[in-house]
């Protein structure tokens, strides 16, 4: 009488099974990281000095009034100060 072994059957399918998510999730990937690149959603675009475009404001550390972000990050970044801008 042979002797059936079933688990090097089930191993193989496992594999089999591996393999395809993996390049399921590698083409997931790949794809997700392209539209990232092509489309340039409007949520990713950024100002010069590298402030998100849809930014709340801040509190300005001065005078503790809002102000906005990119206003605040062009204080730092070009070394004005708010007389300056005015």
């Amino acid at each position: 009488m042979a002797v059936i072994d079933r688990r090097s059957d089930s191993k193989g399918f496992g594999q089999v099974q591996m393999v395809v998510a993996a390049l399921l999730l590698a083409a997931a990937t790949v794809a997700s990281a392209a539209y990232i690149v092509m489309a340039k959603p409007a949520y990713l675009r950024t100002t010069r000095f590298g402030v998100p475009f849809y930014s709340p404001k801040v509190i300005n550390p001065v005078d503790g009034r809002p102000m906005s972000l990119n206003t605040l990050a062009g204080y730092y970044v070009l070394g004005k100060t708010e007389k300056e801008t005015k």
